[in-house]
């Protein structure tokens, strides 16, 4: 496979306080390994079939970003700054725009840069499962089985039972009260969503456009307009800042 990996790079530090926090976000953390999460991250996604990765962060992390992927000898990935904090939906698109001026096709991964995955070699096997899917159109997302109820977490059903392979999705649940996960988590067929996918930048661009159209404009606006700043890409400020974010509440429907 020849993936590029986008490694969303924000957060508020909440989930872990006091541990983690704005200023020092759970990623940049020494947890569970012998490796900060963001360098586990970066590594994870380099090597035989993956190209220099790319992270979507904010002003105030774009030199420690910088610095951890120089660290982990990875000295040639790109940065795009983003103006404000928009949550996950336009960095996700502001990244698939990117890499389409170069290549529309090209397959891409998202991933947050904090999970901690100790089987690396069974995580690369499942992306490659999903590349062969993803390769024709189809965006995968990634789902786990669930170990307790979670609030924090949005949860997917499947529309069949899942034995290692893609199955379409049926529905997406955000994040929800204890009450309503609870009856989630006794009903045996919501996995969690791991909030890693993968698809080609033409696929989510042209899923933006049917179901999240009021996103595409002024994230294009704000791609198209970036500013080279040092070693970063800068997204336009004002394209990025007047568009309001919102949650992909419909991800269902062109998630499989």
């Amino acid at each position: 496979m020849n993936i590029t990996t986008v490694i969303l790079c924000g957060g508020s530090g909440t989930w872990l306080w006091p541990q983690s926090r704005r200023s020092f976000l759970k990623q940049f953390a020494m947890l569970l390994q012998d490796v900060l999460l963001f360098q586990a991250t970066a590594l994870r996604f380099s090597g035989d079939g993956c190209t220099a990765p790319n992270a979507g962060t904010g002003s105030d992390l774009r030199f420690v970003a910088t610095n951890q992927f120089s660290i982990v000898g990875i000295c040639e990935a790109t940065v795009l700054v983003e103006p404000m904090a928009r949550n996950t939906p336009p960095a996700v698109l502001a990244a698939a725009l990117w890499q389409a001026k170069a290549d529309p096709d090209c397959l891409l991964l998202f991933a947050p840069s904090d999970h901690v995955i100790p089987d690396n070699d069974g995580f690369r096997a499942a992306i490659s499962r999903g590349v062969e899917k993803a390769d024709t159109g189809s965006i995968i997302t990634l789902v786990i089985t669930p170990g307790r109820p979670q609030t924090g977490c949005s949860y997917l059903e499947l529309s069949g039972t899942s034995t290692g392979e893609a199955v379409a999705l049926k529905h997406f649940v955000e994040e929800h009260d204890a009450e309503t996960v609870a009856m989630i988590q006794e009903a045996g067929t919501y996995l969690w969503n791991a909030g890693i996918s993968v698809f080609t930048a033409r696929a989510m661009i042209e899923a933006v456009a049917k179901y999240a159209s009021g996103l595409l404009s002024p994230v294009h606006t704000a791609v198209t307009e970036t500013e080279w700043d040092l070693d970063f890409f800068r997204l336009a400020a004002d394209p990025w800042v007047r568009h309001r974010s919102t949650q992909w509440k419909r991800i269902s429907r062109f998630c499989s």
